[in-house]
C-alpha cells in the first residue's frame, strides 16, 4: 500500500497572496536598516486579522540550536490538535511535518532572510495542496537571527487540515 506523504516547495516572496504579501511588507517596514526587525518591533496587529490565529513566533537559542514557541495561534491549535505555546519546534506531532519544519526554520536563522513554502499531502505524484506559509527572521541584536514569525495562509478548512494531519476526528 502506498502512503501519503507531506511534500512543500519553496515559492518566491511573488508568488505568496496578497495577505502575506501584507505581513512581508509590516515586516520589511519594522526591520529598519537591520536584515530582521525585534520581536517587539514586529507588530502581531499588522497581520490581516483572518491570519492572526495561524500565526506563530519562535525564539532561537543558537547554544542549543532549539526553536521555541513563544505564540501559537488558536487556527494553528485547532490545526495541530494540540497546543504548542511554550514546546519545542522539535516537539511537532507530525515527524514528517515537523522534519520540514526544523530545516525551513534553520535555513531563515542560517540565511538571515524569510523563506515562503507551500506545503501538501497526498499520495507520490498527486499531492493535494494545504497551505501556503511565510517565514521570516527576527533579531533582537540586529546581526544574529534569535526568532522567527510565522504565518500560514491555509487552502483548506481548519478542520479538513487536522483530518490530514491525524490527530484527532473531526467534529
Amino acid at each position: 500500500m502506498i502512503e501519503k506523504a507531506f511534500d512543500h516547495r519553496l515559492v518566491e516572496l511573488g508568488d505568496l497572496p496578497d495577505d502575506l504579501q501584507t505581513v512581508h511588507a509590516a515586516w520589511d517596514a519594522a526591520r529598519g536598516q537591520v536584515f530582521a526587525p525585534s520581536r517587539r518591533a514586529c507588530d502581531l496587529l499588522s497581520i490581516p486579522a483572518d491570519h492572526i490565529p495561524f500565526t506563530s513566533v519562535s525564539d532561537y537559542d543558537a547554544e542549543g540550536d532549539r526553536f521555541t514557541i513563544r505564540f501559537f495561534g488558536t487556527g494553528l491549535v485547532a490545526i495541530d490538535g494540540c497546543e504548542m505555546t511554550g514546546k519545542l519546534l522539535e516537539e511537532t506531532p507530525h515527524p514528517d511535518l515537523r522534519d520540514t519544519l526544523l530545516r525551513l526554520f534553520r535555513r531563515v536563522v542560517d540565511e538571515k532572510r524569510g523563506n515562503f513554502a507551500e506545503f501538501s499531502y497526498g499520495l507520490p505524484g498527486r499531492p493535494a495542496p494545504m497551505s501556503l506559509t511565510g517565514r521570516w527572521p527576527l533579531s533582537e541584536d540586529g546581526a544574529a537571527g534569535t526568532g522567527i514569525l510565522s504565518v500560514i495562509h491555509p487552502y483548506q478548512i481548519t478542520r479538513e487540515l487536522n483530518e490530514i494531519l491525524g490527530h484527532r476526528e473531526a467534529v
